[in-house]
């Protein structure tokens, strides 16, 4: 209950200092993990309501299993919606694009940032895009002259540069990726690596259960292909005097692929810390953790090359 009274004396904290009044009236109050008992007493110790799952945030329920389908039923609906008020036999082939672009491809572009998409959630909304831009409707259907990989393909290589829903929603969590790789120093950012370790972890092994739904879907994205993350076939790493590049983690993971040494090393660190520079240039000191046996040595020969 001690946290609850905190939050009870930042939120008056907040009303003194702005001169703004905070409605509990209209403000709910929820706990995961807690008992009905201790949810009625710190929601009426706030004097405002009782929280219930699921509920509406922007317009879209908010479940405990953010993979069910069912919660994407508002977006679909809301796509199906505006396209009720627009009849494709009174708009051109060009205003139906300009109106998937500029209406259809916006409206989840929130959820789309927060959360993977199922495979049936993007399957829908690609459907409607169809129907729409070829002419068809709910109950008709027309011959669809170009497949849906060409149209989405960028006007320069011969498409209508309509977004991929799939690639659009994997970019922008992928933007999440980069801004944390960028904003190390805000409080969010610190945040994140205070709780999961920060982007670095990304790359490495899945952590369980304990992970948030969100960083789940961004970690997934990062090991989505074959040869890692989108993101990562665009970065070209510059380590400089290595005061911020970690040896065995940046870049081309050293520790996946040499995990014995790495557990040996004493200096799983930055680059600068394992060696110096001298007139001669960069030599490097690395430091073991015991004497290596004949095959340790081969490997570390190997390593080395």
């Amino acid at each position: 209950m001690e946290n609850v009274k905190a939050i009870k004396v930042i939120l008056r904290s907040f009303e003194l200092v702005s001169g703004l009044k905070i409605n509990f009236s209209k403000s709910s109050f929820g706990a995961i993990g807690m008992s009905e008992r201790w949810k009625v007493d710190a929601a009426r110790y706030l004097n405002c309501r009782l929280l219930a799952i699921p509920f509406l945030y922007l317009g879209i329920p908010i479940r405990a299993n953010p993979r069910c389908t069912d919660v994407w039923d508002p977006i679909v609906k809301k796509c199906e919606r505006k396209l009720a008020k627009w009849k494709q036999k009174l708009l051109s082939l060009g205003g139906r694009v300009n109106l998937i672009k500029s209406v259809l491809n916006s409206i989840p572009i929130y959820f789309f940032s927060v959360s993977r998409v199922p495979n049936k959630v993007l399957d829908k909304l690609v459907r409607i895009k169809r129907q729409f831009l070829w002419g068809g409707g709910m109950e008709q259907k027309k011959i669809a002259w170009v497949k849906w990989e060409s149209v989405c393909l960028p006007k320069e290589k011969g498409g209508m540069g309509i977004r991929d829903l799939r690639k659009f929603n994997y970019a922008l969590l992928e933007k999440w990726r980069w801004n944390l790789f960028h904003n190390q120093g805000d409080l969010w950012a610190r945040l994140l690596i205070s709780k999961y370790g920060g982007w670095r972890t990304l790359d490495g092994e899945r952590r369980g259960s304990s992970e948030s739904a969100w960083w789940k879907d961004i970690n997934r994205i990062a090991h989505s292909g074959e040869d890692g993350s989108w993101l990562d076939k665009g970065i070209k790493w510059t380590v400089g005097r290595g005061a911020k590049a970690k040896f065995w983690e940046d870049g081309v993971s050293l520790r996946l692929k040499y995990p014995t040494l790495y557990s040996m090393s004493y200096q799983q660190h930055v680059i600068q810390q394992m060696g110096r520079f001298t007139t001669a240039g960069w030599e490097w000191d690395f430091q073991w953790r015991r004497q290596l046996f004949d095959d340790e040595i081969d490997m570390a020969a190997k390593f080395l090359e």
